[in-house]
């Protein structure tokens, strides 16, 4: 078996996209939205319903917030988001 390396048109596939970044500054605008909500006790589909989208969109995000913050719950994911200042203005009240 021989492997090639990638060529240069390929090159997107074979690296991540600069900008692409993992780390609470990586969150993006749809992913903040949800994230302000997370101290809140609401469910995913109250703050789905909050923000005019699907539920699986919350969940989708609300993933996507723990791998970045490198956590597993909600409540840690909200530590963390304290910790580095991405919820400096949001109360527990959501």
């Amino acid at each position: 078996i021989t492997f090639h390396a990638p060529m240069s048109n390929d090159r997107h596939l074979a690296e991540p996209a600069e900008g692409a970044a993992s780390g609470p500054s990586s969150l993006t605008t749809a992913a903040l939205r949800v994230l302000h909500h997370l101290p809140s006790h609401l469910t995913l589909a109250e703050i789905a319903d909050r923000l005019f989208v699907s539920r699986n969109t919350v969940k989708t995000q609300a993933i996507a917030i723990y791998r970045k913050l490198d956590v597993s719950s909600r409540g840690a994911a909200v530590e963390v988001a304290r910790e580095v200042g991405l919820l400096d203005d949001v109360l527990d009240g959501g």
